[in-house]
């Protein structure tokens, strides 16, 4: 049965196709109920979308997000997106596992230049929609760091994966898209928590460091999603740009399904004998260089010439020089 067979009435038009069946109200006035479309980013799936062909769908539908219903629909697909992704290019075993999540991701993105990326970006990117991804990934760019920093007196609700790793990489992107560092930290509600406040950004930048953004929003949003109504107000600034995001992950998800040979599946892992044998070892080089920089202060002695001066036993030092001193000769023994 074709769709003009289901209208109410013979002469209907094509237009009444977009409306459910009309109920009568007492003062026979109809009360017509419109057929609401959802949002593209609320249902759309990586793994079965031609981003190519779509791409100007992809960009007109990035825009920021105000309705509270469409935003948490929004989070719960991204993360099922992102999930989705992490497990076809990224050979992720178990993407529920951030742990997991974040060493996938990373180990296949780490190696690849930016600017590669980039060009892949903006190759198609012509006529109508001309400069919209790089307009996207700007304003991604431009946000704060996506982390949920705390101070010494708050609890920790919901534990981030490598905060200090996500705020690095966020400074060195924005380095990259040529932002203002100084209107980015001034403007962000965590300058108060952060260490990092202001600072320069240190390293050059990689493909890596914007996958490490994506991983640091896919965070964000499972905290989003998991929180109540009241302590959602603190993140809804950052999750209302949803879309953005999730745009950006087609173009990941197209860029590296090219590079699925940077994959670390098959790694085979250490002996455990030998591994705690190695960082026994790393912490004892580590305990070294502590105590040799404490004797550099307290006992006046310079690091090059820390092993041609030796005190000897018999020497005359202070409780706290006699103790860094006996610290070392343990080291020396060994």
């Amino acid at each position: 049965m074709n769709a003009m067979g289901k209208c109410p009435s013979r002469g209907c038009s094509p237009q009444s196709i977009l409306f459910r069946s009309i109920p009568i109200r007492k003062n026979n006035h109809p009360l017509i109920h419109h057929v609401r479309k959802s949002p593209f980013y609320t249902s759309v799936a990586v793994h079965s979308f031609d981003m190519k062909a779509n791409q100007q769908l992809l960009l007109s539908n990035a825009i920021p997000v105000s309705d509270e219903t469409a935003l948490l629909k929004g989070c719960l697909n991204f993360m099922r997106n992102f999930e989705s992704f992490a497990a076809i290019c990224c050979a992720c075993s178990d993407p529920k596992n951030k742990v997991q999540l974040k060493k996938a991701i990373w180990f296949s993105s780490i190696g690849i230049e930016m600017r590669d990326f980039t060009h892949y970006c903006y190759e198609g990117d012509e006529g109508a929609q001309k400069g919209e991804a790089k307009r996207i990934f700007e304003e991604l760019v431009k946000l704060e760091c996506p982390v949920v920093l705390r101070d010494c007196n708050s609890v920790r609700v919901e534990p981030d994966v490598a905060p200090k790793k996500v705020v690095n990489s966020a400074k060195r992107m924005r380095y990259f898209f040529n932002i203002s560092e100084v209107h980015t930290c001034r403007g962000c509600y965590q300058k108060n928590r952060c260490k990092r406040f202001l600072q320069k950004y240190a390293g050059e930048p990689d493909f890596s460091d914007f996958t490490r953004l994506m991983t640091g929003f896919y965070n964000i949003s499972r905290a989003y999603t998991r929180r109540s109504e009241a302590g959602r107000s603190e993140l809804r600034h950052v999750v209302e740009k949803v879309n953005y995001f999730h745009c950006a992950l087609f173009y990941v998800y197209s860029y590296l399904l090219r590079h699925r040979h940077f994959n670390y599946s098959a790694v085979e892992e250490g002996n455990r004998s030998a591994i705690l044998a190695y960082l026994r070892e790393r912490r004892r080089n580590l305990l070294l260089l502590k105590s040799q920089r404490q004797q550099e202060k307290v006992m006046n002695i310079p690091r090059e010439y820390s092993d041609v001066i030796v005190p000897t036993d018999k020497a005359k030092m202070k409780k706290r020089q006699r103790s860094v001193f006996e610290r070392l000769q343990r080291f020396r023994v060994r």
